[in-house]
C-alpha cells in the first residue's frame, strides 16, 4: 500500500464502511492514511487490532487520528488503547457528509500487522455512550451514572468537570457490587479536555471482586473524560461514580498513630478500603511475651467485599516491625501475621 503524510494525502489507500483493511505498520514512526466515505448524523466506531485481538502483530496501534477533507486533524480524535488489551478504538459522529481520513500508526517504536475497521453503529442499542469528546455522556462528581458495554471492544466516555488540587475516586462497577450486569468492568483511563490519555489512569480490579477503581488528583481545573470499558469481551451493564475525597469524609479510618481504629484482643472490627492506596490503622494494646494472631478477612472468607486484603504491623512510634507484613497466609486471599 501507499504511505502517505498529511500532504500527500490524496495518495492514500481507502477503506469502506463494515469493511476492514489488511495492513503494516513496517518502521517506527510509520504511519498509514486510509480514506473512508462517511454520511452526516452517523455514528461510526473505528477499530485499529494488533496482537492483543490476535488479528495481527502489532503490539500496541495507534490511532492517530482523524482527518476531514482538507487534511485538519478532528479534534478529539486520537486514541491509544481504548479497545481491548492494547488495540486501539473510536467512536466518531460525522457532521458533514464526505471523505475522511484515518492516520493508523504504532505507539513508540513497535512494528506490526494491523486490521482496521470502519463500524456504523448509528441507533444501535449496543452502543449507548461514544469513545470520543464529541459522544461522551456525563457525569457529576458526587453522583453516578449508567451504561452498557454491549458488544466486545465497546467503550463510554463519561464528561466530568474536576477542580485543580483535588483528589476524586472513580468507581466502575458491575455483578462483584450488585450495580449491573457486566462481568469484569475495567477503566480504561482517564482523558483530558483534548482527548489524550493521562498516564496511568487505567484500572481493572481494584474495587470490590471484578469492579474497577481509582484514584486521580487533578492538575487543572476543567473537563476530563472517563473511558468505561470491559475486560476481554465481557459485555453488560454497569454503574461509573465520582467521588470527592480531598477532606478525606469518605475514608473511615486515618493511618497514623492518631487514627480513631481500635480492635480489641479476642474482639473484631470492620472498616472499608475506599479507594486505591487506601490505609487503616487500627490501635490494640499487646501485652509482652503473649503471642497473638492477627487475622485481616475479606471475600475468600466471606466476611467483607475486599478482594485481596493486605497486612502490615506498627509499633507505639508508626515504625514498621519488621517481618510483619503479610499477603495471602490467611484463608484464599486473606491475610494473616502471628
Amino acid at each position: 500500500m501507499v504511505k502517505n503524510t498529511p500532504t500527500t494525502r490524496l495518495a492514500t489507500d481507502s477503506i469502506t464502511t463494515g469493511g476492514k483493511a489488511i495492513a503494516e505498520i513496517g518502521h517506527p514512526g510509520d504511519v498509514d492514511w486510509f480514506a473512508v466515505t462517511l454520511e452526516a448524523g452517523q455514528t461510526y466506531r473505528i477499530d485499529l487490532q494488533g496482537a492483543s485481538s490476535g488479528v495481527g502483530t502489532l503490539l500496541d496501534p495507534y490511532l492517530q487520528a482523524i482527518y476531514d477533507a482538507d487534511g485538519n486533524p478532528i479534534s478529539g480524535m486520537t486514541d491509544d488503547d481504548s479497545g481491548a488489551g492494547l488495540d486501539s478504538q473510536l467512536t466518531f459522529t460525522v457532521e458533514t457528509s464526505g471523505t475522511y481520513y484515518i492516520a493508523a500508526s504504532a505507539w513508540n517504536s513497535s512494528t506490526g500487522t494491523y486490521n482496521l475497521s470502519v463500524t456504523n453503529v448509528t441507533g444501535s442499542a449496543q452502543d449507548d455512550f461514544g469513545a470520543s469528546s464529541g459522544t461522551a455522556g456525563t457525569v457529576t462528581v458526587g453522583d453516578s451514572t449508567t451504561g452498557n458495554i454491549s458488544h466486545a471492544g465497546d467503550n463510554d466516555w463519561f464528561a466530568v468537570t474536576l477542580e485543580a488540587g483535588k483528589t476524586y475516586r472513580i468507581d466502575l462497577q458491575g455483578v462483584s457490587s450488585g450495580a449491573g450486569t457486566l462481568r469484569d468492568p475495567s477503566l480504561q483511563g482517564i482523558y483530558d479536555a483534548d482527548g489524550k490519555l493521562i498516564s496511568g489512569t487505567s484500572n481493572d480490579d481494584s474495587g470490590a471482586g471484578r469492579d474497577s477503581q481509582l484514584t486521580f488528583t487533578a492538575q487543572a481545573d476543567g473537563t476530563y473524560y472517563v473511558s468505561a470499558g470491559a475486560w476481554s469481551n465481557f459485555t453488560g451493564t454497569y454503574k461509573v461514580s465520582v467521588t470527592d475525597i480531598s477532606d478525606g469524609s469518605s475514608d473511615d479510618y486515618g493511618a497514623t498513630a492518631e487514627t480513631t481504629g481500635t480492635v480489641a484482643v479476642d474482639g473484631s472490627t470492620s472498616g472499608e478500603i475506599g479507594h486505591a492506596d487506601d490505609v487503616d490503622w487500627f490501635a490494640v494494646t499487646l501485652e509482652a511475651g503473649k503471642t497473638y494472631r492477627i487475622d485481616l478477612k475479606g471475600a475468600s472468607s466471606g466476611s467483607g467485599t475486599l478482594h485481596d486484603p493486605y497486612l502490615k504491623a506498627y509499633d507505639a512510634d508508626g515504625n514498621q516491625v519488621s517481618g510483619m507484613a503479610d499477603d495471602d497466609s490467611g484463608a484464599g486471599l486473606d491475610s494473616q501475621l502471628t
